[in-house]
């Protein structure tokens, strides 16, 4: 009998430590994805940025060249925006 209570006892840490390692690794897992989701978006604002920073040189160059040859029209700047 004691070594029925021992088995089942053994057998209940063991389930009690299997559960506890899945959660610590789907905790783990979690904080990947998590990661993965903020890199992406840092990665997305890092290009916005980029992009603004080439408009607004770009259309400082072109109001330089505006201010020192006036015609009375506004040129093209060149920018398009991206889609």
């Amino acid at each position: 009998m004691t070594l029925s209570i021992i088995s089942a006892l053994i057998g209940f840490l063991s389930g009690v430590a299997n559960a506890f390692i899945n959660f610590m690794s789907w905790l783990h897992e979690k904080d990947l994805v998590q990661s993965g989701i903020a890199e992406q978006k840092l990665l997305d604002l890092q290009g916005r940025i980029n992009a603004a920073q080439k408009a607004m040189a770009i259309r400082q160059a072109q109001r330089d060249v505006d201010e020192h040859n006036p015609n009375g029209v506004l040129s093209d700047d060149g920018y398009q925006r991206p889609e």
